[in-house]
């Protein structure tokens, strides 16, 4: 018997037919378990078991369930005499996971291997056929991948045809996706996109890879306008086989920040590179997905996504790695006016020093504000610091305005803190170093002093500082001898091992006094890499 696997390959094997009549074993474990969505629950079928000797067929299948991977299993139903079973007793937007067992009179197989299943897509997800297609697609979901079966012409002209996964937003957000290898066919289109309609003819933006493996921004800026194709970037040798098969897994990004869409890849999660940027007057609600497009007449692709966030919802990441940067902080209004006022202020000049963070720095306006105007006021200083900030949110900053045509002797760098419920340390240390680099890219006159992140919490058993303390282990020798340099002025907040309570009373934040002595310890450093005198302390 042969069966052909369109893009993958042929299957064909031969055995000679047996006379025999009664099983010899216990069936075969079932396999091939494969789970469908339907408007009443989930629909399970599977390759049908055989006694392994005389390949006679299970007399009858049992269905157990669980709402927990490897979880205690229920039996809810027995006695099957086809490899299939219809669950509707589910709820929906549940998770479950189930495993088949097959029997003979000569006893029961063990289980098959466990599979997951999403009664209907999660949360705010739906999903539908954009356009023409001749073949309807339909997207799973298993609690860790999306999974999507996808005809349609093409992403591209006047009017896209594809299979499309989705949920309705308001707002502006971002949407991150890694594509899943391996993809049925050289020609998939898979990808991120926002799209202000479900007409074929929508404007949208998408990050999408194209054939022959390059990734790019598609555009359509006015319904039923032509698609653009922005920044091409070939994703390069390492990860594709022969020019038509995807070897690795890849990361696509796409930004919208009020009506600017910008579009990123990345091999990692991590190196993000920019595909480009485009303004699409796009109303404020559309629809943010993941495409399945097989290019192909009358043929479906399958196209797999994992570690998906959308502003709406995330996937779950055990190693608690953000994986979206650099990134704006969605729905927070006064954190976008800060970041204006930022940029309004460095547009006036007369920029001599920066201080660049998150809460620490930024009560230096509050707390510390008679101990700055002491010693920084006259240094023409700006803080350029937004209390809750990540790593990734001071990136995009300095993406987008924060330090645009200014040339200061001396930018202050310490963040990281926040970082510590969303991030490894290394990753955390690996966005300091990018954060450094862009610094220097855009500022080549200006000197970096980086500070270890600030102790935290009662003493070295709290966790938070523990953490704290190895991504400072982990840039401490991000210094150059000449333009970047690394400080570590923790220990002026401890006593001994133990957080000083008169200077950081909260366990983070210091007060007035916190922020004197923060000055005091940086001063001489300060006014080294200026070629200063440093500023006497106030009397």
């Amino acid at each position: 018997q042969s069966r052909d696997h369109i893009g993958l390959g042929t299957l064909t094997h031969y055995r000679p037919r047996i006379a025999a009549t009664k099983p010899a074993r216990v069936p075969g474990v079932p396999s091939g378990l494969v789970a469908r969505t339907t408007e009443k629950g989930i629909r399970l079928t599977w390759v049908k078991s055989v006694d392994p000797v005389n390949a006679i067929d299970a007399s009858g299948y049992a269905v157990f369930r669980s709402e927990q991977p490897g979880g205690a299993a229920q039996k809810i139903a027995d006695g099957l005499a086809k490899p299939e079973y219809h669950d509707t007793s589910v709820e929906r937007g549940g998770l479950y996971f189930y495993t088949v067992k097959a029997s003979n009179k000569v006893g029961t197989s063990a289980p098959s291997a466990e599979l997951g299943a999403n009664a209907a897509l999660p949360g705010p997800w739906r999903s539908r056929d954009i356009g023409d297609v001749q073949v309807s697609g339909f997207t799973e979901y298993n609690g860790e991948r999306f999974t999507l079966e996808g005809e349609g012409v093409d992403i591209n002209g006047t009017s896209d045809s594809f299979h499309f996964a989705y949920a309705k937003y308001s707002g502006q957000g971002t949407i991150t996706a890694r594509i899943v290898r391996p993809m049925s066919s050289q020609w998939t289109k898979p990808g991120v996109m926002m799209r202000e309609s479900l007409d074929a003819d929508s404007r949208h933006a998408s990050v999408l890879l194209l054939p022959h493996w390059s990734g790019a921004l598609v555009t359509r800026t006015e319904t039923g306008g032509e698609t653009t194709t922005h920044g091409a970037r070939h994703l390069g040798e390492a990860h594709i086989i022969k020019k038509n098969r995807l070897s690795t897994p890849y990361w696509v990004r796409l930004i919208r920040f009020r009506n600017q869409f910008t579009g990123y890849m990345s091999p990692d999660g991590v190196q993000w590179q920019q595909l480009g940027s485009v303004e699409i007057p796009m109303s404020s609600t559309f629809y943010v997905g993941l495409p399945a497009c097989s290019q192909l007449d009358k043929v479906t692709t399958t196209v797999t996504y994992d570690n998906v966030s959308i502003p709406l919802w995330r996937m779950t990441d055990g190693d608690r790695q953000i994986t979206a940067r650099p990134e704006p902080r969605w729905h927070k209004e006064p954190w976008y006016k800060r970041h204006d006022a930022f940029n309004e202020r460095v547009r006036e000049g007369n920029v001599g020093m920066l201080m660049i963070g998150d809460s620490i720095t930024h009560w230096w306006d509050r707390d510390g504000k008679k101990t700055w105007d002491h010693y920084y006021a006259k240094r023409n200083a700006v803080n350029l610091a937004i209390s809750g900030d990540r790593t990734e949110h001071v990136l995009w900053r300095l993406e987008n305005g924060n330090i645009d045509g200014i040339s200061p002797k001396i930018a202050v760098l310490m963040i990281g803190t926040n970082n510590h419920m969303s991030s490894p340390p290394e990753v955390t240390a690996h966005d300091i170093r990018l954060i450094v680099r862009k610094l220097r890219t855009k500022l080549p006159e200006t000197k970096v002093l980086v500070l270890g992140i600030f102790p935290r919490g009662g003493d070295d058993n709290d966790g938070a500082r523990q953490i704290n303390m190895k991504v400072n282990r982990l840039i401490e020798d991000i210094g150059d001898g000449e333009w970047v340099h690394y400080a570590d002025i923790g220990q002026a907040f401890l006593n001994g091992r133990r957080m000083r309570g008169d200077l950081i009373p909260d366990g983070s934040h210091p007060n007035a006094k916190g922020y004197a002595v923060w000055a005091a310890a940086m001063e001489p450093i300060l006014a080294k890499l200026l070629g200063e005198a440093p500023v006497d302390p106030p009397k």
